[in-house]
């Protein structure tokens, strides 16, 4: 095999970078928390989500068209959402807001709203994450979404690939409405798949802007290590995560300001292989 072949590209997403956050305020959001089914069966009732009874917490590996080796989470655990047999499924929860009050209704709340969407080969179905800001009233006063993640940003491969949004907590919500709605476009069962779903508040989005160097790295087949150097205003927070297991930070993996994230990459004996450092 050309040696070529064997090398692979690191690419560094930092116009995604993440302000330092709370924890994850969805509930659930790994769907971890009750046995998943290996057929991808529905769920009559799923942990701390409101459901139509729909949707099921499948299995990875309970079948091969679900591997646990498709790409997706690092960190995924057991089990994933996934639309079962049905047109549309949706699951919803409430994530009260109301301890951050005093900070929120400063106008300058940060937040970040992602999660690991996909599908299964070049099947049409799609996940979608929507987050709705209300007021103590319960009026609408925005909402974000991320998704859905087509067929052909998966190349028409089995993935979970990873979606995110940030942008500034209106001042006078009290709580945001979590809804992941799975949508089936052909055939009989309903392929589209979500995990490690993350509503997490953030430090002020006002005046804080990010840059790296370098933006993208390639290493040799064997292991090899790097660096990136992050700029960024004085007291502003950032963190570092690999979305891959063969790539770890190994320092710099949180910070405030300027600063810089060291990283190791494993020996690759394949094909070559793109991961990402957000």
């Amino acid at each position: 095999m050309p040696w070529l072949t064997r090398v692979l590209m690191l690419t560094a997403a930092w116009n995604t970078l993440w302000p330092a956050t709370t924890p994850n305020l969805i509930r659930n959001g790994d769907a971890e928390s009750s046995a998943g089914s290996a057929s991808c069966a529905s769920a009559a009732a799923i942990p701390q989500w409101t459901t139509d009874g729909a949707m099921s917490v499948c299995l990875y590996g309970g079948t091969s068209d679900w591997p646990l080796t498709i790409p997706g989470p690092p960190n995924r655990g057991n089990n994933f959402f996934n639309g079962a047999r049905v047109a549309e499924t949706t699951i919803s929860q409430v994530v009260d807001l109301g301890s951050y009050a005093s900070d929120i209704s400063g106008g300058t709340q940060g937040y970040t709203l992602r999660g690991y969407l996909g599908g299964w080969m070049s099947n049409g179905d799609s996940a979608v994450l929507k987050a709705t800001f209300r007021n103590s009233s319960g009026a609408v006063l925005s909402s974000v979404q991320i998704g859905p993640v087509t067929a052909a940003d998966r190349n028409n491969a089995t993935a979970l690939l990873l979606r995110s949004t940030s942008g500034t907590v209106p001042a006078a919500a009290r709580s945001v409405f979590i809804e992941l709605t799975i949508t089936r476009s052909s055939g009989s069962d309903n392929d589209g798949a979500a995990d490690n779903l993350e509503f997490l508040l953030s430090g002020s989005t006002g005046s804080c802007t990010y840059s790296i160097a370098p933006t993208s790295a390639q290493a040799a087949a064997t292991a090899s290590t790097g660096s990136l150097s992050v700029t960024t205003q004085a007291g502003c927070t950032w963190n570092a995560v690999s979305d891959s297991s063969w790539i770890t930070v190994t320092s710099g993996a949180s910070g405030a300001g300027n600063g810089s994230v060291a990283y190791s990459v494993a020996a690759n004996s394949g094909a070559a292989r793109t991961g990402t450092i957000v």
